[in-house]
């Protein structure tokens, strides 16, 4: 194998090597944030939903009149409310065929839960209102910036490393080529 040719794959393996590590570390970050970022908004609404629909109305205003003035609606956002009671009848078949089992056993353990099911998020907690009744709230939406944002943003890291590929290609190509024939003449 020529030399030539050597130098160009090994300019190409270090590019493409530092490039798939960048564009990971990229992807990896902005996804990592959208999820935790849209399961904190499904918080906020599971919450503020609870506050104002199971409290005083004297109390809540200002939390009812600050979620519709700034809160979006997210896309086919969906917030249900659960009476927990003693006996177990408060768990119906409806609930356990709207959510899976393992999420509603995680919220009643541990206060929260959260999973995602194909597009839909699910966020769960549990609510006492001030007269010591408990709630189950269960606030779930699909995510548009996921199924939408973060499978462009991967399109484009493809897209940026097939074209800096053929870039660093050409360049290291022509680069040698100039150098090698000038070192060669100079060599004769």
């Amino acid at each position: 194998m020529k030399i030539q040719n050597k130098i160009i794959y090994l300019l190409l393996v270090i590019f493409v090597s530092y490039t798939l590590i960048f564009s990971g570390f990229i992807y990896y970050s902005i996804s990592n944030y959208a999820f935790t970022d849209f399961y904190k908004r499904l918080e906020i609404r599971a919450i503020t939903t609870a506050k104002y629909q199971l409290e005083e109305a004297s109390e809540v205003d200002v939390i009812r009149d600050l979620r519709h003035e700034y809160l979006e609606k997210l896309q086919e956002e969906e917030i249900y409310l659960y009476k927990i009671t003693n006996n177990a009848a408060w768990r119906t078949d409806s609930l356990n065929k709207r959510y899976k089992k393992f999420f509603i056993d995680n919220v009643l353990e541990q206060g929260i839960g959260q999973y995602y099911d194909d597009k839909r998020y699910y966020y769960g907690t549990l609510y006492e209102t001030a007269n010591q009744e408990k709630y189950l709230v269960v606030a779930s939406a699909e995510n548009y910036f996921i199924s939408h944002h973060i499978i462009y943003l991967r399109n484009l890291l493809i897209t940026s490393l097939v074209i800096g590929f053929i870039i660093i290609f050409f360049i290291s190509f022509f680069v040698f080529k100039e150098n090698y024939s000038a070192y060669s003449r100079n060599n004769q």
